[in-house]
């Protein structure tokens, strides 16, 4: 038998629009594990935040890949870290502040902000009513908003203490001129990869930590060739383990650039797509 490693990313692909994962998706990812298969999840979620998740859904035995494959974790152990250089961060940071982004920066030990944070975001997007609104703009008070987030209040960068990891900083705009203004210094900076996992937000990591990353290393830690991976998701933040993996699939929600970079499109996250695209790709094809 061939066995395959299936990379699953988590909004907009296991979960339903509800954050949910439905009966559906969670008996095919059962399915594929008692056939010998091994399934992992590849989210721009921190790992604790995932292994929380997993946790709750009885499903804590699965390796993870947080913060875009920053860091991967099987059982319940890093093999893999890739972490954002200190002095890169601190640019980032200072021109972000400058320029009054809402944005966090990212790391090991959980997540710094400026006190600013949330009047910033309610600012963006009282200011762009039209556009995509995601959780964050939807609380109603700055305490719920620094619940929602978890993160620790800082003044300037150099309050974000020695020797913790930084994974990636997390920016959030509906503006659209503003957040492409912060791509485009982003990757002016040297080692750094730009993505997005939805329209109004911005995630910077160093150049090597990419949802690609932490597939390959899980495949080679369960001996698996890349030729055997499978990738799916639907946004852009899951380019990496699109051209990684040796089937990569688009779900049916993803927009149209995703779905024409990948081998096959599956059903859309809330019609149980994940639970296709196994059945389907992989478990229709173990004898």
């Amino acid at each position: 038998m061939r066995r395959r490693l299936i990379a699953l990313d988590m909004d907009g692909t296991l979960f339903s629009s509800d954050h949910v994962i439905s009966a559906a998706n969670k008996k095919a990812i059962k399915d594929a594990r008692e056939a010998g298969h091994v399934v992992m999840l590849c989210s721009g979620r921190m790992p604790k935040d995932l292994l929380k998740l997993l946790a709750d859904e009885g499903m804590d035995e699965l390796p993870v890949s947080g913060g875009n494959g920053a860091v991967t974790l099987v059982d319940g152990i890093m093999i893999n870290e890739t972490l954002m250089k200190r002095e890169v961060s601190r640019k980032l940071y200072d021109w972000l502040e400058a320029n009054d982004y809402p944005f966090m920066i990212c790391t090991d030990k959980g997540h710094y902000a400026s006190d600013r944070l949330f009047e910033r975001s309610k600012y963006e997007h009282e200011a762009n009513p039209s556009a995509e609104t995601p959780y964050e703009s939807t609380v109603a008070t700055k305490e719920e908003y620094r619940d929602r987030f978890n993160y620790t209040t800082i003044e300037t960068f150099d309050d974000v203490p020695e020797g913790v990891g930084i994974l990636k900083c997390y920016l959030m705009t509906p503006n659209m001129g503003k957040k492409e203004k912060a791509e485009t210094f982003a990757r002016n900076l040297s080692g750094l990869t730009v993505t997005s996992s939805f329209e109004s937000n911005v995630e910077i990591s160093d150049i090597d930590a990419h949802k690609g990353t932490g597939l390959s290393v899980v495949a080679a830690h369960y001996g698996i060739p890349m030729c055997d991976t499978v990738a799916i998701g639907d946004n852009f933040n899951d380019t990496g383990m699109f051209e990684a993996a040796g089937l990569s699939v688009a779900m049916g929600n993803a927009e149209e650039a995703i779905k024409e970079m990948c081998d096959v499109v599956t059903l859309k996250n809330d019609e149980d797509g994940v639970a296709h695209a196994i059945n389907q790709y992989v478990l229709a094809l173990t004898p």
